[in-house]
């Protein structure tokens, strides 16, 4: 997915689309995950984090 594209997907989810927010989670996960793995040098820390994340992400994005 595009830079644009993805950019137009977090503005719907910040507004509260709860489709763009799965598809933001989605097109997002195995960056963070891989960007986990790369920091922590560990599998299970790396998905653990990954998943807080994520978990954050859903928590915190319409208080942007």
């Amino acid at each position: 997915m595009d830079r644009v594209a993805f950019n137009n997907l977090v503005a719907k989810a910040i507004a509260g689309d709860k489709d763009a927010l799965n598809a933001v989670i989605t097109e997002s996960f195995e960056d963070i995950h891989f960007y986990a793995r790369t920091i922590l040098k560990d599998e299970d820390l790396a998905a653990d984090a990954a998943q807080s994340s994520c978990e954050e992400i859903i928590k915190t994005i319409g208080n942007i």
